[in-house]
């Protein structure tokens, strides 16, 4: 099965464009749960299917994170243009520049992302609330309704039984 870049990362249950180190950690902690010696044999079919796809996931972000420069932060070269001299590397100071630039973009996606899923949260529990409060009132004015009718009936038997009394008075008046 040939996965989508945000569906690799969806596997492995990190957020889309997370560093390679805390895939890294998703999958070596999705491997211990599927391994082997943790699943049943009821669910062992099930569980290397599910590794197949965990490695296929993995392995297309590691190369995404190569292809794009990605690194972890203790590959890339050191950041100042002397310190890059000694090291005998010249333009590694500007390849570190990019990393470091491509790095904090990606920082702000993310949080961009984050802040944007926590308003679709709360917009989503305001609109619940919403709905709550208008069950809520439906339900009050279901019940004012039903306490005005039998209040209606109640009325509507007392005159019943005034007009019956009324009409029994003369009766009895008239015999």
């Amino acid at each position: 099965m040939a996965l989508t870049h945000r569906q690799a990362y969806q596997v492995l249950g990190v957020p889309y464009l997370s560093d390679l180190q805390t895939c890294k950690r998703a999958y070596h902690n999705l491997c211990k749960q599927m391994h082997p010696d943790n699943v049943t044999e009821a669910f062992s079919e099930a569980a290397s299917n599910q590794i197949a796809l965990i490695n296929e996931a993995y392995d297309l972000i590691q190369k995404e994170n190569v292809q794009s420069g990605r690194l972890y932060a203790s590959q890339t070269a050191p950041v100042s243009g002397r310190s890059a001299k000694v090291f005998g590397n010249p333009g590694a100071a500007s390849e570190a520049g990019k990393l470091k630039r491509a790095n904090e973009a990606r920082r702000s996606a993310l949080e961009k992302q984050k802040s944007f899923e926590i308003m679709q949260e709360k917009s989503r529990e305001l609109a619940q609330r919403q709905k709550e409060a208008k069950i809520l009132e439906q339900i009050r004015w279901i019940r004012l309704s039903d306490i005005i009718r039998k209040s209606m009936e109640e009325d509507a038997r007392k005159e019943e039984l005034t007009r019956k009394a009324q009409e029994a008075i003369r009766k009895a008046r008239k015999e």
